[in-house]
């Protein structure tokens, strides 16, 4: 019994490791949130439902499980790589330009076809396992046994995995973990089956020597981009990092999405959103930036000379990648004296932190996630405001327009403005693509005239490029 739990077990690292890595390339490929997520794991466990029903009713007419155990394990092993390869690279198999959402129906479709095999092929082997083993608990012994192997994938998987290799190499990992559970049932199966198990091993072993990991690792990454010069793709816990360069401009794309833009960012939104909220504060000297300030924002904040400016950033790998690829613009932000970074959830420094601040501001974009619906909540904003100096001013940002406010932008921003204004005395929205909202409990905020604008820009010797005199009129008029 030993002996099988030990197969049990891997069935179980090999089944949430399976699932996580096809997950998160699919992520990607569909700019997900908790509702795709949901769709996609809905998808997995539908597929592994039909496995086990087809596969329970197979085994109950089988004299020899194991034989069957065998076949669902090479049958697994083999079509994960095959689905991890179409996860990353449906787009360009679809003719979908890589940048282009896709609709929730079509995610539904995408996911559940390319999830389908590993899925059903997986869930085929907990049924099979099930009838091998002896006694009235099989099955309970034989789900403890897969839930200790997932436990041990999941660590194996989120500190060791992850961090260090790559989504085909870790593929690679459970095939041979695969074929070593299939060894436990070598002295059960029939000599036909074994000589198709060794030819089916044989052949894997030939195509990872033919075509090696980082091979397809490299390949596939071409393919998914629209053969775009990657300049590095990277892996973390908390997500998926792409460097595209094209002549000597880099943008990072995280999870799919560009974040970071350098070093020539869009000169309009950065001027615009770091230096408005500086400059409605009569003497800005301690700031704090969370999330997404490299690239531009930290550099327009340098300009006022503060003293002080905290960024954090909760993925460690943007500042890691940031460093080893610097741009003019990249290495002043992270290497001047006045900034101070700090790898960690910006809620949780908050917590944590007795400092206070003159501007607080968020660099996120887009309450599309859990991660970032938190930074817009009335919880945050009260967290915000009990860290800002008297005058001080906490600044975001929304999806906006300077003609119609649809009812899913109304819905959008409805929300977030009232739970502003429940916290803060003063709220100053400025409209556009993105509209701006300054909070303060200083009723100066809501006073501050173009003219007295412009000339804290000219005694401060701020050198801008949109931010004139008639630019800034314009934008802060009352129509």
């Amino acid at each position: 019994m030993i002996t099988w739990l030990s197969a049990v077990g891997i069935i179980g690292i090999s089944g949430i490791v399976a699932q996580i890595i096809l997950v998160r390339e699919l992520f990607i490929g569909f700019f997900g949130n908790e509702l795709i997520l949901g769709v996609i794991i809905a998808n997995w466990i539908v597929a592994e439902a039909c496995g086990a029903f087809i596969a329970g009713t197979i085994s109950s007419r089988i004299h020899k499980p194991a034989n069957l155990f065998v076949l669902w394990q090479i049958a697994f092993a083999s079509s994960l790589p095959v689905a991890l390869y179409a996860s990353r690279c449906f787009k360009s198999l679809l003719g979908i330009p890589v940048s282009e959402g896709i609709s929730l129906y079509f995610i539904f479709i995408i996911s559940f076809f390319i999830l389908f095999l590993p899925g059903f092929f997986h869930g085929a082997l907990f049924t099979t396992c099930c009838s091998l083993l002896p006694g009235k608990n099989a099955i309970g012994i034989t789900y403890a046994g897969e839930t200790v192997g997932t436990l041990l994938g999941g660590f194996l998987l989120a500190f060791i995995l992850i961090p260090h290799y790559n989504s085909f190499q870790i593929a690679a990992v459970i095939i041979l973990a695969s074929a070593l559970s299939c060894c436990i049932a070598m002295r059960l199966l029939r000599r036909r089956l074994k000589f198709f198990y060794f030819s089916w091993l044989g052949f894997m072993l030939v195509t990872l020597a033919v075509f090696p990991p980082n091979r397809i690792q490299t390949q596939s990454i071409q393919k998914q981009w629209s053969n775009q010069h990657v300049v590095d793709y990277r892996n973390s816990p908390y997500g998926n990092i792409v460097i595209i360069q094209k002549n000597s401009q880099q943008t990072y794309y995280y999870n799919g999405i560009p974040a970071i833009i350098t070093p020539n960012p869009d000169t309009l939104f950065i001027e615009e959103y770091a230096n408005f909220p500086l400059l409605f504060h009569r003497n800005p000297k301690t700031i704090l930036v969370i999330n997404q300030g490299a690239g531009g924002i930290i550099h327009e904040i340098l300009k006022h000379n503060p003293d002080r400016i905290d960024y954090t950033e909760l993925d460690p790998l943007i500042i890691t990648l940031l460093a080893k690829h610097p741009t003019s613009l990249t290495s002043e932000e992270l290497h001047a004296p006045a900034v101070h970074i700090k790898t960690t959830d910006g809620r949780a420094y908050l917590r944590q932190t007795n400092s206070c601040y003159d501007i607080l501001m968020i660099g996120t974009s887009t309450p599309s996630d859990l991660i970032s619906n938190r930074y817009f909540t009335e919880e945050f904003f009260s967290l915000a405001k009990a860290h800002l100096n008297p005058g001080g001013i906490l600044a975001l940002r929304l999806p906006g327009s300077l003609t119609y406010i649809s009812k899913e932008l109304g819905n959008l921003n409805g929300p977030v403005l009232n739970a502003l204004t429940r916290q803060f005395s003063t709220v100053r929205i400025i409209p556009g693509d993105y509209t701006y909202y300054y909070a303060s409990s200083d009723q100066e905020l809501s006073t501050i005239t173009p003219a007295e604008i412009f000339r804290r820009v000219d005694s401060r010797k701020i050198k801008t490029t949109m931010l004139i005199p008639e630019y800034i009129a314009n934008r802060l008029t009352d129509r």
